[in-house]
C-alpha cells in the first residue's frame, strides 16, 4: 500500500495470552535473511493483497501453530515510518487471542526455532524481544492502567 511517496508494508500479530497471564512467543530463525533473526517476536505476519487482517491472522496462525482461533479481539495499531533504514513504514495490526494454557500443547511450531510461554515479569528481563512487539506486549500488559489514567 502507498500512502502518498511513502510505501506502507502491513501485518497482523496475535498477543497470545493464556488465562494465567502468560503470552506465547515465538523465537524467530537465526536465518541472517529474517528480520530481527533469533529475537522472540509475536505470531503473524505480512498482510497479502485482497485480505483483512483478521484473514492474516488466521492464515499466519494456522501456518505457524497449526492453531484457529475462536475469537480475536482487535487491540491496537502501531505505525513505524522506517524510510531512513529502509525506504518504507510499517503498519502492525494487533489482536488479543485468549487461550486456555493447556491449548498450547496441541499447538505444533510450523516457523521459527521454538514457541515459550512468558510472564510478564520475564518479559520485562528478556533483551531480545522485537521491538514493535515489545511495546505492544508493555502496552497491553498495562491495559488496565492505561485505561484509568486521564
Amino acid at each position: 500500500m502507498a500512502e502518498g511517496d511513502l510505501t506502507v508494508c502491513s501485518s497482523a500479530s496475535a498477543l497470545i495470552v493464556t488465562n494465567r497471564q502468560r503470552y506465547l512467543l515465538q523465537l524467530r530463525s537465526s536465518d541472517a535473511d529474517i528480520w530481527y533473526a533469533g529475537y522472540w517476536g509475536l505470531f503473524g505476519g505480512g498482510i497479502e493483497p485482497g485480505e483483512t487482517p483478521e484473514q492474516t491472522l488466521r492464515r499466519e496462525l494456522k501456518e505457524e501453530l497449526g492453531f484457529t482461533p475462536k475469537a480475536l479481539s482487535y487491540f491496537t495499531q502501531v505505525g513505524i515510518d522506517l524510510r531512513s533504514v529502509r525506504g518504507t513504514a510499517v503498519r502492525h495490526t494487533y489482536y488479543e487471542v485468549a487461550i486456555n494454557e493447556d491449548e498450547v500443547e496441541a499447538m505444533h511450531l510450523g516457523e521459527g526455532d521454538a514457541m515459550r510461554l512468558f510472564t510478564a515479569a520475564e518479559l520485562a528481563d528478556e533483551p531480545k524481544i522485537v521491538g514493535y512487539h515489545s511495546l505492544t506486549l508493555l502496552m497491553h500488559i498495562n491495559r488496565h492502567r492505561i485505561k484509568q489514567i486521564g
